[in-house]
């Protein structure tokens, strides 16, 4: 529902609805009218029981909308659905720039409730019957001070309706009483209820729930290409590692050692000079029976593995470690 604004209102548009709680020298919205007050509301007065829209009929698709602003009595119910075949009102009083439909989303009660809140000099009262349906240009001034004239009220051209249009004459309208009583007119909240949203509020609801459903999809749909998360107590426990060995020294033939890497499935320890030379080693050299060895170390590449032959001997497999390596034992600097 549209926010009501205080600065161009003076009363609050909460306070009618039954909707506004706060005391009525402390509203931010604006004044709380005893005519607009929303227990008038089954207080109706005897006079108006019998008119014949003394309950404002609520029921859309029965009337123009010009017929529900002035509180006429409508013909169009019973008539074609174009503007070529206007109701007796609009035929007569409705002008050349009338088009006369039945109104889908608006009711009498909606349509005179807004009459009602507009007139706040006349204490929000309706105006008076006009039973000569006033014919004579008038000026209207607006809440902004500007006026704007209003072209005095004439038939719909010939050219303009069907060739067999019939309906009331202008006499017969103007012969009719008010369907309104003066009760009615003086206390009309006693008589009206909320009126429905107008299609412009439907649309922005509508508008904004396709905007919240969007926005859903849309974090739904980021929430699954997350990656799962992590417990926040086992993220701040980092994992303990250990201190890195010393650089190894330098090699007379090779220069010095640029990497060491330890790959612990292999037990292999295994390490580059600066000239693209690779030297190896089992990492735990306690137990060489079970580790991978490099049979092949090779300028500019990576070394070639071979698993040690289950049949070999200790012996001979310790020679072929050492023929397979350096001449030197594998050095310390490459165990952690």
């Amino acid at each position: 529902m549209v926010q009501p604004d205080p600065s161009t209102s003076h009363v609050c548009h909460w306070f009618p609805r039954g909707q506004c709680k706060r005391p009525a020298d402390s509203c931010p919205y604006g004044q709380h009218p005893e005519k607009l007050d929303p227990s008038l509301v089954g207080m109706k007065v005897e006079e108006a029981a019998d008119t014949h829209l003394g309950h404002f009929d609520n029921e859309i698709g029965t009337a123009c909308v010009r017929c529900q602003q002035k509180a006429y009595q409508c013909d169009k119910q019973e008539r074609g659905a174009g503007p070529d075949d206007p109701c007796s009102e609009c035929r007569h009083f409705g002008g050349a720039s009338c088009i006369c439909v039945l109104s889908k989303d608006t009711s009498y009660n909606d349509q005179q409730w807004a009459v009602m809140m507009s007139r706040e000099a006349q204490d929000y009262t309706l105006p008076a019957y006009n039973a000569s349906r006033t014919t004579e240009a008038r000026t209207k001034t607006k809440k902004n001070g500007e006026t704007k004239q209003k072209a005095a009220a004439t038939t719909i051209p010939e050219a303009m309706l069907k060739p067999d249009w019939d309906g009331e004459t202008m006499a017969q309208l103007t012969a009719k009483d008010d369907v309104l009583s003066s009760a009615i007119r003086q206390y009309p909240r006693s008589y009206l209820v909320p009126p429905r949203d107008s299609s412009y509020i439907r649309k922005a609801h509508a508008f904004k729930a396709k905007e919240a459903e969007k926005q859903q999809h849309a974090e739904a749909s980021s929430s699954k290409r997350k990656e799962p998360s992590v417990d926040s107590t086992a993220s701040t426990q980092l994992p303990v590692l250990p201190t890195p060995p010393p650089r190894p020294q330098a090699d007379p033939v090779h220069g010095r050692s640029v990497t060491v890497e330890f790959d612990y499935e292999r037990n292999l320890c295994t390490v580059q000079y600066e000239d693209g030379y690779f030297r190896g080693g089992p990492i735990w050299t306690d137990s060489p029976d079970t580790a991978p060895q490099i049979s092949t170390l090779h300028r500019g590449g990576a070394p070639v593995i071979r698993t040690p032959n289950a049949t070999e001997t200790p012996a001979s497999k310790r020679a072929r470690i050492d023929n397979g390596f350096s001449a030197q034992p594998a050095s310390p600097t490459c165990r952690q």
